[in-house]
C-alpha cells in the first residue's frame, strides 16, 4: 500500500477504495498486504486514474446542501476524502454517484 501510495501519489484512502472495488490479488504476511503490482498498474492504465475533488463549498452549491447534511452522506456513504491544509476536499466521482440516486432520508 505505501508503495502504491508513494509511486502513484495517490491518497491511503483512495488506493483502497480502488482495491475494494476491482479485483486485485492481494496476499497477507503478519499484518501487512501486498498487491499484485501488474494488475494495479493495469488497472491504473486502463482508467486513465486522476483523482478528482470537490471542496465543501463547491459541494454546497452544487446541491444545495447544508454542511451537516453533506458530512452525514460523506459519512453514511463512507466518501473518500483528503485533508489539503485547511480545505476537505471529497471524490468527486463518488459523491456524483450518490446524488444522482434520488435521496431518502
Amino acid at each position: 500500500m505505501n508503495d502504491i501510495v508513494t509511486l502513484y501519489n495517490f491518497e491511503p484512502g483512495y488506493v483502497s477504495n480502488l482495491i475494494y472495488k476491482n479485483p486485485i490479488p492481494k496476499i497477507r504476511r503478519g499484518n501487512k498486504g501486498y498487491y499484485s503490482k501488474e494488475h494495479f498498474d493495469r488497472l491504473v492504465r486502463e482508467k486513465q486514474l486522476v483523482p478528482e475533488y470537490y471542496t465543501v463549498e463547491e459541494t454546497i452549491a452544487k446541491y444545495n446542501l447544508t454542511r451537516d447534511t453533506l458530512y452525514h452522506h460523506i459519512r453514511y456513504n463512507n466518501v473518500p476524502k483528503i485533508k489539503d491544509g485547511h480545505y476537505i476536499k471529497i471524490s468527486k466521482p463518488e459523491l456524483d454517484a450518490i446524488f444522482e440516486q434520488p435521496i431518502t432520508i
